[in-house]
C-alpha cells in the first residue's frame, strides 16, 4: 500500500462540531481554500453527510449522490446559483484520480484544514 500523508478537512457549511474527513491537500490553493482529495471512504462519508443537508435544506445546496457502485462514481449537482454558460446548474462526474482519490469540492468548496498533516 502506498503511504499517504493525510490531513483533516472540514467545510466552511458544515457545524461546527463537525469532526471533518481524512484527505490528501495539495500544496495549491483555491482563493485561500485547501483543495482536497478524498480515500473512497471518506468520499462516501462527504456524499452521506451532503446528502443529510440536502434533506434538511432541500436543493438549495449542493448535491451529491453515487450513481455507481463500482467504480465508485459520484454525481455533483451544485446549488441553483451555481449555473454554467447556458443558465443550468453546474453538474459533474467524479471518480477515482490516478492515485485512487476523489477530487470532491475541490476549487470550488470552501474546504478547511483543522488538522496537521500526518503519514497513513
Amino acid at each position: 500500500m502506498t503511504e499517504r500523508t493525510l490531513v483533516r478537512v472540514t467545510g466552511d457549511w458544515l457545524p461546527e462540531d463537525h469532526e471533518g474527513y481524512d484527505a490528501v491537500v495539495a500544496q495549491h490553493r483555491w482563493n485561500g481554500w485547501a483543495c482536497p482529495r478524498f480515500t473512497e471512504e471518506a468520499a462516501r462519508q462527504v456524499v452521506a453527510d451532503q446528502q443529510r443537508l440536502v434533506e434538511e435544506y432541500g436543493d438549495e445546496t449542493d448535491v451529491l449522490e453515487i450513481v455507481r457502485e463500482n467504480p465508485l462514481t459520484i454525481s455533483l449537482r451544485q446549488g441553483p446559483a451555481y449555473k454554467n454558460d447556458e443558465g443550468y446548474p453546474f453538474e459533474a462526474i467524479i471518480t477515482a484520480d490516478e492515485d485512487g482519490l476523489f477530487d470532491i469540492g475541490g476549487f470550488g468548496w470552501c474546504w478547511i484544514e483543522v488538522e496537521n498533516a500526518r503519514t497513513v
